[in-house]
């Protein structure tokens, strides 16, 4: 097996997401979370229809957002949701 197979088999080995263990969540926190989701696990991501309705307005694609979520360089402007609702 070459080695970049090997460390494509580790990328992919993880079958879930890892768990949230803190709460409320820091920002750092989350900015990991978004982009182990977007990197490892797309199929966990949703687009309501609101925002697949503004994506199409735009002429954004699913893959510029994935972009964007994976990116180190991205700055997200606004925390996470202090409360379990989102409130």
């Amino acid at each position: 097996m070459s080695s970049n197979q090997s460390s494509n088999s580790k990328a992919t080995s993880r079958k879930e997401p890892a768990p949230v263990s803190q709460f409320p969540l820091q920002a750092g926190t989350a900015l990991k979370i978004v982009n182990d989701l977007a990197t490892n696990f797309k199929s966990r991501v949703r687009f309501s229809g609101h925002c697949r309705d503004r994506m199409k307005e735009r002429g954004i694609r699913e893959r510029d957002i994935f972009n964007v979520l994976k990116s180190k360089r991205s700055q997200i402007d606004e925390g996470p949701a202090q409360q379990p609702s989102g409130d």
